[in-house]
């Protein structure tokens, strides 16, 4: 098992400690066991991760699953580093500096150095939560029933996403694509902290119109919580 310490952020200069490192091993864990429930993990070749921050869960999903291929996906180019310091060596792995949403080209980023994972395509709205804007930058932006054929990919097995905000826009720049997916692990948003970002209502109305059902859900505090949907 590949070790982190070594990736360092604002959040842990020192590098990442080993609870933060078992604690994302037992949530990779724990949404392919409810995956398994119903797909044979065999099955699993294409996983997006979208909004990977440190690219700890893409190398885990390869450590846990033969021959699948992890396509990840970060625009903040503070995290993009050290999600290709994570990454590393590991050719199971292609990292694009892009963000994801239901539209190809340039947009703002708006970036929170003291809350680096609340950085966003979105313009934050509730400071208290997600630290305040530092800098805006502008990003290069894809829609996936676009980029996927360009990369000769036509289907996706798994998502696992944290994109403040963004996930409803991503699903609905998918089109067609999203009949292929059999499970997503995905943050949203109980109160919504960005403007125009999705409520977690809506984004469960949407899968489900896809044939994905809510299994779990567990909530970080009063504004959040991450969602797994599995195709039944």
């Amino acid at each position: 098992m590949k070790i982190f310490n070594h990736i360092k952020d604002r959040h842990f200069p020192e590098g990442y400690p080993e609870w933060i490192q078992i604690a994302i091993d037992d949530v990779v864990s724990e949404f392919l066991h409810k995956v398994s429930e119903t797909f044979d993990l065999s099955t699993i070749n294409n996983i997006f991760d979208i909004g990977s921050l440190n690219g700890i869960e893409s190398v885990k999903f390869t450590e846990k699953l033969n021959n699948v291929s992890v396509y990840t996906f970060e625009p903040n180019k503070e995290s993009y580093n050290n999600v290709l310091i994570s990454t590393e060596d590991n050719d199971n792995i292609l990292v694009s500096k892009l963000a994801v949403s239901d539209f190809n080209g340039k947009s703002d980023f708006f970036i929170t150095y003291e809350n680096m994972g609340g950085s966003s395509l979105l313009e934050p709205m509730l400071l208290n939560k997600t630290g305040y804007q530092n800098e805006k930058t502008e990003v290069d932006v894809v829609k996936l029933s676009d980029w996927c054929p360009q990369n000769n990919i036509d289907s996706i097995d798994l998502m696992w996403m944290d994109t403040q905000g963004s996930e409803l826009n991503i699903f609905k720049g998918m089109g067609d694509l999203l009949y292929t997916v059999k499970g997503i692990y995905v943050e949203s948003s109980n109160i919504p902290y960005y403007h125009g970002a999705a409520n977690k209502n809506d984004v469960i109305q949407y899968l489900s119109e896809y044939g994905l059902q809510l299994v779990h859900e567990s909530y970080h505090d009063a504004y959040e919580g991450d969602f797994t949907f599995i195709r039944k």
